[in-house]
């Protein structure tokens, strides 16, 4: 396509669309216009494409998301061999861990990551980097999993509206919302956020 002189524009922050005769005809962005738009592929989530491309909409929408949180720890040591385990548990803080010993050039010094499914008005989604890994760290502690000095290097990564949240109605709902986004003929949703699907 790009030898037949079709222009790629990826990873465009849109803030802006103008939609005529049901198709998008210019998209606006923070420092850009891009005029005479073909075909607009979206990946940010559906409840976003919605009042993006459709601000004068009257339709009510309920569909909700889930958050992530990610912690990244350095270890220094591991004690266990998984590649990963997951919590079934409801009450625990975190529901994943993920052992990444292939990220690292020095095998003394392993990075985990740890994942926190939650919802953006919680509480902790809004608490600083540092008290979140204490809560991680001071959580995983009693179950021996790694060894880590007094005060390892980490990092902590939000991911708001990460997961779809499948209610009993959200079928009837996402109908509603693809229904007046299908009217706009030359847009393509994908991913998991575009779709409002977990395999997305």
């Amino acid at each position: 396509l790009k030898e037949k002189g079709v222009v790629f524009e990826f990873n465009q922050h849109v803030i802006k669309a103008n939609i005529k005769d049901g198709r998008v005809v210019q998209l606006q962005t923070p420092i850009k216009e891009f005029d005479n738009v073909d075909r607009v592929v979206s990946t940010i989530p559906l409840i976003a494409v919605h009042k993006l491309m459709l601000p004068k909409s009257n339709l009510v929408i309920s569909l909700n998301y889930r958050a992530t949180i990610i912690v990244f720890i350095e270890v220094s040591k591991l004690h266990t061999n998984a590649l990963f385990l997951t919590n079934y548990d409801l009450n625990c803080l975190y529901g994943r861990i993920s052992f990444c010993s292939n990220w690292s050039k020095n095998k003394e010094n392993i990075v985990i990551s740890t994942e926190i499914w939650c919802n953006e008005e919680d509480d902790i989604y809004n608490q600083p980097e540092h008290e979140i890994t204490e809560l991680i760290i001071k959580s995983l502690s009693s179950q021996k999993l790694f060894s880590t000095g007094i005060k390892p290097k980490s990092k902590v990564i939000k991911l708001p509206k990460s997961f779809p949240v499948l209610d009993i109605d959200y079928k009837t709902n996402l109908d509603l919302v693809s229904n007046e986004l299908n009217t706009i003929s030359n847009l393509r949703l994908i991913g998991r956020h575009g779709n409002f699907q977990w395999d997305g």
